[in-house]
């Protein structure tokens, strides 16, 4: 699948140029890349900041498809953001690119568990996810994108490669999460399959589209897998042959029979993928299509879901202008959020769950929230003082009081093989300084405040679980360092890879009482300013 998504992701960033490259799956002459882009600036109907991060591609484009001679090696980390990571999904799988004057000599992907399975790790997992992982112990590639900070994620997996006895040696590394496979179904329609007996799976949606695909390529082996299991119970128990459990295991409860899985069949389980990519081209190779093309590129970059690393500075130095190389802000000296989530359950639960954003801060210091039990309220304090000052209306703060709320809904009622309950370890990137006093429906937060990110940060660890069919509002609140004041007040608000885009609603309460807000689309990075009475968006 990964194959697939990622071939699409390339054709949106290079605005159509190696089109040639996906119908007839071998190397293409990525030459009518320059001229595509030559024509896509001439676009009346974009606007100049799209025009502008366009142009950015352009020149990164003409750089990577230089023609001197020199064969240039990219490594693509394909992200399963259904089974989110800090970092944006499960790598499940990655290509290895090679590119020479302009043309694909080779493009593959690969398993990442079969690249883990050829090395002894050196690095072992933080200590925090040793415990909530259990039985893995030993960091790997296809766990090498714990960070939100994206440079340390390259980091990580070059040295996981290069342990693996290949050569970690790429001119560029780029992380791809696959549920941009539906927005290039927004642009090109519902595709629907004629050929073999592909018509009984209808359309592919942009709604869904994604998780369709994945159970019509997967779960075929799941129920391969489920009968094996069976039969291998039976066999250790000696039961005989003729004893009806034996073909209790062939069938589920609907009578459909668990077929066993061949070899073959293995080998050719994602033949659906290019039959769709046909269909797919069929749509998008129209003019048309252009437009919308490039501004799905340049906002797979602005939200993350592609993500850059060049070895060339003036590369780097390009997309990090462009804010497209998934760094943590090092620099900024204001006030600051970021929530990083790791779906520790193994599952792609993800697709199924909501998330609603909230960030305070109060520079009266009064509005530590209360536990309210009948409410369903899960409100825990950092001591039983705080517990009666909050609970009597005393508590009040001389610093700014902060309060993060991420709201989950998990909207799947029963289990399957692709979800469950939702199992989190969530990290909280703050100001260096802050105090936690007041938390729900997680435990006792850890803190690490040792060399995070530049030094000028701290982060709050915490793990919680989502049950089918269940909403909980987590909740931290914390005293922010004196360096952050109402005069100035800036804020900055870093978005994870892989989340999608989720409501958010800042409120600053200022000294006199007054409460600003401002409820936006979280789509990337953003920085709030409180200027002249009012909370306003800085581009």
């Amino acid at each position: 699948m990964k194959k697939f998504i990622i071939i699409f992701i390339i054709i949106g960033l290079f605005s159509g140029g190696i089109l040639w490259y996906v119908t007839s799956h071998k190397g293409a002459v990525m030459q009518k890349t320059i001229q595509s882009m030559d024509h896509v600036l001439k676009l009346e109907q974009l606007d100049d900041s799209t025009r502008e991060q366009f142009g950015v591609i352009q020149d990164i484009a003409n750089t990577m498809l230089t023609q001197d001679d020199v064969v240039r090696r990219y490594l693509l980390l394909l992200q399963n953001n259904l089974e989110l990571r800090p970092g944006g999904g499960f790598i499940g799988q990655y290509a290895v690119v090679r590119v020479k004057n302009g043309e694909i000599l080779s493009f593959d992907v690969k398993d990442s568990n079969i690249l883990d399975n050829t090395y002894k790790s050196d690095r072992e997992l933080p200590e925090k996810l040793q415990k909530y992982l259990i039985g893995t112990r030993k960091w790997k590639f296809r766990d090498s994108n714990y960070s939100p900070h994206y440079p340390e994620n390259v980091e990580n997996a070059l040295h996981f490669y290069g342990l693996s006895g290949n050569d970690a040696n790429f001119d560029g590394v780029f992380a791809i999460n696959a549920t941009l496979f539906e927005d290039l179904l927004e642009i090109s329609g519902p595709i629907s399959l004629t050929k073999k007996d592909w018509e009984k799976y209808g359309e592919f949606t942009s709604e869904g589209g994604l998780m369709k695909l994945e159970k019509i390529v997967e779960e075929p082996f799941f129920r391969a897998e489920e009968r094996k299991a069976c039969e291998k119970k039976l066999k250790k128990a000696s039961v005989p042959e003729n004893d009806d459990r034996w073909e209790a295991c062939r069938y589920d409860e609907n009578g459909k029979k668990k077929k066993k899985v061949t070899h073959g069949q293995r080998e050719a389980r994602k033949d659906i993928l290019d039959a769709i990519a046909e269909e797919m081209l069929l749509k998008l190779l129209k003019i048309d299509n252009i437009e919308p093309l490039i501004i799905m590129a340049t906002k797979a970059l602005d939200q993350k879901d592609v993500q850059l690393w060049f070895k060339d500075k003036n590369l780097q130095n390009l997309a990090q202008k462009a804010h497209w190389t998934g760094e943590v802000d090092q620099e900024w000296k204001g006030d600051y959020v970021m929530i990083s989530d790791a779906n520790i359950g193994a599952l792609k639960s993800d697709y199924y769950m909501k998330r609603t954003m909230e960030y305070k801060v109060d520079f009266t210091g009064k509005s530590a929230e209360a536990n309210d039990a009948l409410a369903g309220r899960m409100v825990r304090y950092i001591s039983d003082d705080v517990k009666n000052q909050v609970m009597n209306g005393t508590f009040v703060t001389k610093l700014p009081l902060a309060t993060v709320r991420m709201t989950y809904e998990n909207t799947a009622t029963e289990t399957s093989n692709y979800n469950s309950d939702y199992h989190s370890f969530t990290r909280l990137y703050v100001p260096k300084g802050s105090t936690w006093y007041v938390r729900e429906w997680f435990e006792p937060p850890g803190v690490d405040t040792e060399d995070i990110f530049g030094g000028n940060k701290q982060m709050y660890g915490y793990k919680f679980d989502v049950l089918l069919g269940d909403t909980i509002p987590t909740m931290l609140q914390y005293t922010l360092p004196s360096t952050i004041s109402e005069e100035n007040y800036k804020l900055k608000i870093q978005k994870q890879s892989g989340i999608g885009n989720i409501p958010l609603k800042v409120i600053v309460i200022t000294s006199d009482g007054i409460e600003h807000i401002k409820e936006i689309t979280f789509e990337h990075d953003i920085i709030f300013e409180l200027r002249d009475g009012e909370l306003i968006i800085v581009d």
